[in-house]
């Protein structure tokens, strides 16, 4: 469904994000992070995608890029109670991160 519409009309900034939620929960981060960098490049002034690069960036261990796109979540839409709590967790688990010997 998603795919078709997308097929049809890339720009569709609705069926992005909610085409790279599936994938994400799936566990498919890559594809999803396209869609969600997608739907960024749509709109570049809308926090939902930010938020969701943020949950794939976590998911992949990478947090320093996991804050900086909660940080631009919050930027761009400053009430976003779901990007506060992933930006404190992502913060946290950075700081618990301890590089392998």
């Amino acid at each position: 469904h998603y795919r078709e519409s997308l097929r049809l009309d890339p720009r569709l900034l609705d069926s992005h994000i909610d085409l790279g939620s599936l994938l994400f929960d799936k566990g498919d981060l890559a594809e999803a992070k396209s869609h969600f960098q997608s739907a960024s490049n749509i709109d570049p002034k809308l926090a939902q995608p930010h938020n969701f690069l943020g949950k794939v960036f976590m998911a992949e261990g990478n947090m320093t890029q996991a804050v900086m796109e909660f940080e631009e979540a919050l930027r761009l839409h400053p009430d976003f109670p779901e990007a506060e709590e992933n930006l404190r967790i992502a913060k946290q688990s950075e700081n618990t991160i301890s590089p392998s010997p």
